[in-house]
């Protein structure tokens, strides 16, 4: 499974499409017989970072544009169950415990163009590690680093009692301890 933020043979802005809300991804799912295909139902603002679950029987995946991690079986009906969240969800994590460490951007598209087409210099700082139960599609947050000078975090990564914090700027990692 991986995910497709949006059709690239489609004309215009893919930002633009992206952060009008609409659907413009989705989760593809390759196999010998098919090759690469699109998972019904998992058509998906910005689709960004992608799990599957252990018993294989739903993928969650991120709806960057749209707020939101979606979590969609992956056979008919396609039943869907998604979290609101307060920023733009990007990768997606396991932790040991069976939940999914979130992290990314509260910003707007305005931001996104001025520090994707920059050097990463005049971004909005902090983030926020939010952890996903799929069960219930609930979450509480497990880092609050909205004054850190860390910007446009990307990923959170449970390593042992700590949490990686990527970002798409600079060129450390921050690690927080848990609990």
């Amino acid at each position: 499974m991986v995910t497709s933020m949006y059709d690239p043979m489609e004309p215009g802005n893919p930002f633009e499409r992206m952060f009008s809300g609409v659907d413009t991804g989705r989760v593809l799912k390759w196999t010998p017989e098919q090759g690469w295909a699109s998972l019904p139902g998992t058509e998906l603002g910005g689709a960004n970072g992608v799990l599957m679950s252990p018993d294989g029987q739903s993928v969650i995946a991120a709806a960057w544009t749209q707020n939101k991690v979606v979590r969609i079986s992956t056979s008919a009906p396609y039943a869907k169950a998604e979290i609101e969240l307060p920023f733009l969800p990007d990768n997606l994590r396991w932790t040991e415990s069976g939940t999914i460490l979130v992290t990314g951007q509260d910003i707007t598209m305005d931001d996104v163009l001025m520090c994707n087409g920059g050097e990463g210099t005049n971004c909005p700082t902090g983030y926020t590690v939010l952890e996903i139960d799929p069960s219930t599609m609930t979450a509480e947050v497990a880092v609050d680093a909205s004054s850190s000078p860390i910007s446009l975090a990307t990923t959170a990564l449970p390593v042992g009692d700590e949490i990686w914090v990527g970002s798409i700027t600079g060129d450390r990692i921050a690690r927080v301890t848990q609990g």
